[in-house]
């Protein structure tokens, strides 16, 4: 309701009870037409994606059935503080850059259309053994363990696979940049190099390949 207009009924309004009760009205107006407008703006303020974005996380946070005169902090991040929980108030960026990183390991090491490339082929089988049982490995030289010492003691050192966390990713790249790979396995290393699958070699011992 223009303010011009509130103005206009209160001061033709002498009585006080019905002063009152006009003021009553208008905030009743006020409140639920606020309401339906702040909604419908929700989503057409802004037309970007990370306008969009910003907006989902706004509108899946707040809780409204919190009263934001009592707690307001309830009212704006109510349904987000269930869904992260209490176990986990923060991350870095190197954890979700490596969380990132070993979800596109997986998926490459499933991917059938990366079998035309050597180097994915050998990986992605090297990554199936990995799965097996000692029992199996041991048919083939050694258990699990022993396998993983000898890949250590082949590239020489290569701090990266340690035998409790194996990561295949890493022993996937070009052999004449052995020296260059760096790996960050502790925090401050400098990150990634990057690398194309289809023209990497596999450098490891073929024997625990074939």
């Amino acid at each position: 309701m223009p303010r011009r207009l509130q103005w206009y009924l209160l001061s033709y309004s002498h009585d006080t009870k019905e002063r009152f009760a006009l003021l009553s009205a208008i905030t009743f107006i006020k409140v639920y037409a606020t309401t339906d407008v702040c909604e419908q703006q929700f989503f057409d303020v802004g037309n970007s994606t990370g306008y969009a974005k910003t907006t989902r996380t706004l509108e899946n946070s707040i809780a409204f059935s919190a009263d934001p005169c009592e707690d307001f902090y309830q009212f704006v991040c109510g349904n987000w503080i269930e869904r992260v929980g209490e176990t986990r108030t923060q991350i870095t960026h190197f954890e979700a850059m490596w969380k990132s990183f070993k979800k596109e390991e997986e998926v490459m090491l499933h991917a059938e259309e990366l079998r035309d490339s050597r180097a994915m082929a050998s990986a992605q089988r090297f990554y199936e053994k990995c799965l097996t049982s000692d029992d199996e490995w041991k048919s083939k030289g050694g258990p699990i363990t022993y396998v993983l010492q000898i890949i250590r003691n082949f590239a020489e050192g290569f701090t990266a696979v340690d035998v409790n966390g194996f990561e295949i990713k890493p022993l996937c790249h070009k052999r004449h940049e052995w020296s260059d790979l760096q790996i960050p396995h502790q925090r401050g290393n400098p990150p990634f190099k990057p690398w194309n699958p289809r023209d990497a070699e596999f450098a490891i011992p073929t024997r625990f390949v074939n």
